[in-house]
C-alpha cells in the first residue's frame, strides 16, 4: 500500500469520526480505484455506512471485508461496533477478542466488549442474589481483598475470608466474620478450618484468590474434600476477554490470569462435577455443583494436570468446545437456575 493511499485511508477515518460522512464519501471513490475488492476499502465503507444509519449495508461491507481478510484489524474493529450497534452481541464479542488480542488496551474496547459480553454486569450486585438462593450456613471466601464481595456473606452463620493482606478490608467486618490473614494453603494446611467449624461442611465457597491455575485447582481440592454433595463452589474470572488477560504473566492492566484452566481440568478430569457459568462481568463466574468430598482424582493427578495444562494458550470459545451451559446475567434466570 503506497503512503499515499495510507494518507487517504487516514483521512477517510478522520472523516468519518468527525461527521463529515460526504467528504469520506469522495475520498472512499478515490480509493476505490487505488484498492478495489481490499478489505481495507471495505471496513472504510462499512464504516462510512454505520455513521450514515444504513445497518445493512455497513452488515454487508464488513462481512465482504472479512470474507477477504478475516484477521484485517479494522475490519474486525469496525464488524464490532457495527455489530454492537444492531444488537448481535455474541458477534461483536468474537470481533472485538480478535483486535483486543493484538491490542489489549485499545482505546474503549475493553468497555464494548464487557458490555456486549456481559451485559454491562458486575457479579457484585449479584451476589445478595447468590447467597439469598444458596443461603450457606458455612461460607468460605478466598481472596478477600477488601471485602468488596465478602460483605454479603454477613447472614451465614460461620464466614470465613481468607486472604494474605487484610488491610483494606472495614474493621467492622472482623465481628461477624472469621478473617484469616494467611495464604489459603497454610489456612487448610493449619488446620484451622477444622478449629474453626469442627466436622461442619462448607455450604457455600468463592475462589477469588491468586490468578494463578495451580492455586486455584489447590483451593478447589481444599475445599471440595471439606464440603457436602450440596454445597456449591463459586469461581470468579473464568472469562478472560483477551489471550493476553488470561496469561499467566500480567503485561495488562485488566488481567485476570489463568484461571480458566481449571475448567478445562475439571471439565477432563472430573466429569461428575455439574459445571455452569454465569456471564457475569468482568470476566465471569463458574457455579460447580454435585461435588464429592471423598474424590481424591484432583489431589492424585494434582501434579499431571498442571504439567498439562500449565503452558496452554487461552482459545477464545473454550466454554462452548466444552458444552458448559451459560446463564445470562438475568436475575430471573439465574434465581431458577440456583433454585432447580
Amino acid at each position: 500500500m503506497s503512503e499515499r493511499t495510507l494518507d487517504l485511508v487516514a483521512l477517510a477515518a478522520r472523516a468519518i469520526q468527525s461527521g463529515n460522512t460526504e467528504i469520506a464519501a469522495g475520498i472512499g471513490k478515490q480509493l476505490a480505484l487505488e484498492l478495489p475488492d481490499s478489505a481495507t476499502l471495505l471496513a472504510l465503507s462499512a464504516a462510512l455506512a454505520l455513521s450514515e444509519g444504513r445497518q445493512d449495508a455497513a452488515i454487508q461491507n464488513v462481512e465482504a471485508a472479512l470474507r477477504i481478510s478475516p484477521e484485517n484489524l479494522n475490519a474486525n474493529l469496525e464488524a464490532t461496533r457495527i455489530y454492537r450497534a444492531t444488537g448481535a452481541s455474541n458477534r461483536a464479542v468474537i470481533h472485538a477478542q480478535k483486535v483486543l488480542d493484538v491490542f489489549p488496551e485499545f482505546p474503549g474496547l475493553q468497555e464494548i466488549y464487557a458490555q456486549c459480553a456481559f451485559e454491562n454486569s458486575d457479579y457484585v450486585e449479584f451476589l445478595p442474589l447468590l447467597h439469598a438462593c444458596l443461603a450457606p450456613k458455612i461460607y468460605l471466601e478466598t481472596g478477600v481483598d477488601n471485602g468488596r464481595s465478602f460483605q454479603h456473606a454477613r447472614d451465614a452463620e460461620i464466614a470465613i475470608g481468607i486472604d494474605p493482606r487484610l488491610n483494606d478490608v472495614p474493621t467492622a467486618y472482623h465481628q461477624w466474620g472469621q478473617l484469616f490473614e494467611m495464604t489459603s494453603d497454610d489456612f487448610f494446611g493449619n488446620g484451622h478450618f477444622e478449629a474453626t467449624c469442627g466436622t461442619r461442611p462448607i455450604d457455600t465457597a468463592f475462589i477469588d484468590g491468586m490468578h494463578l491455575f495451580e492455586f486455584a485447582l489447590r483451593d478447589f481440592i481444599n475445599i471440595e474434600r471439606r464440603a457436602h454433595a450440596g454445597s456449591t463452589i463459586l469461581i470468579h474470572d473464568i472469562i478472560p476477554a483477551t489471550a493476553e488477560m488470561g496469561a499467566r504473566r500480567r503485561r495488562t492492566e485488566t488481567w485476570m490470569g489463568d484461571v480458566w484452566k481449571i475448567i478445562v481440568a475439571l471439565v477432563r478430569h472430573r466429569p461428575d462435577l455439574d459445571i455452569t457459568v454465569i456471564d457475569l462481568g468482568p470476566s465471569g463466574l463458574a457455579v460447580i455443583q454435585a461435588v464429592d468430598p471423598t474424590s481424591t482424582i484432583l489431589s492424585d493427578r494434582y501434579d499431571a494436570i498442571i504439567a498439562e495444562l500449565i503452558d496452554r494458550p487461552l482459545e477464545h470459545g473454550f466454554l462452548e468446545a466444552y458444552q458448559i451451559t451459560r446463564i445470562p446475567p438475568r436475575e430471573a434466570e439465574i434465581r431458577a437456575f440456583l433454585m432447580s
